[in-house]
């Protein structure tokens, strides 16, 4: 405790040495790489544990699918037994017959199936897109690449039925909005027509002085 000399009523000071900074030590520093190394491991760990038991819920999940699978067909048979046989619906027609690449392809070459490209017009629709899919390689701007072409230019509400981007959600009137849209006779023209086609004593209707 230290009192300045001359006064009586001031409270008295205390003067603390600040201690000097230890050095590190070899120890704190393997202890805290020690610590850093156990966190490491104990995330691993976790992830692995998380990952195992990711698989066995879709396990779980699977074999629930397929119980429930099981029990439907089993209620729909007890159905169509309990009721009149006269009240049976038919059964649905087989899907059809899909063909395969390469006897598309023996066909092509064999000439059975007629080009479809020949008589497409290019930016109008097609009567049946998937004769332009399956006839041809896209190398030649037939097959995959006319069947993408001519259903790029479909509408999307005959492509898709319903919105489903947010860009859909946002146009999906405008064609309907804009179907009977005029300019205003006061709205600014274009930027060519005022630069390139100034008024110099030029009729813009039939280009007479």
């Amino acid at each position: 405790l230290k009192r300045p000399s001359g006064s009586r009523n001031i409270t008295p000071r205390v003067i603390l040495a600040r201690p000097a900074a230890a050095p590190p030590r070899r120890g704190c520093i393997a202890a805290a790489l020690v610590a850093v190394w156990s966190h490491i491991s104990a995330w691993s760990h976790a992830t692995k544990v998380a990952m195992a038991m990711n698989v066995a819920q879709t396990a779980i999940m699977r074999e629930t699918i397929g119980k429930e699978q099981k029990f439907k067909k089993k209620w729909e048979a007890e159905k169509l037994a309990a009721m009149d046989p006269a009240d049976i619906p038919p059964p649905p027609p087989p899907p059809p017959k899909r063909v395969s690449c390469q006897v598309n392809q023996l066909d092509q070459l064999m000439k059975n199936q007629e080009n479809p490209h020949i008589t497409r017009v290019k930016g109008r629709p097609f009567h049946d897109p998937q004769a332009l899919l399956r006839y041809g390689v896209s190398g030649e701007g037939q097959g995959r690449a006319a069947y993408l072409d001519h259903e790029g230019r479909r509408d999307p509400k005959l492509r898709f039925g319903t919105q489903v981007t947010s860009s859909h959600e946002i146009g999906w009137t405008s064609l309907a909005a804009t179907k009977n849209y005029k300019t205003s006779p006061f709205a600014r023209r274009p930027l060519v027509k005022n630069q390139f086609y100034r008024p110099m004593g030029v009729s813009f209707s039939t280009g007479a002085l």
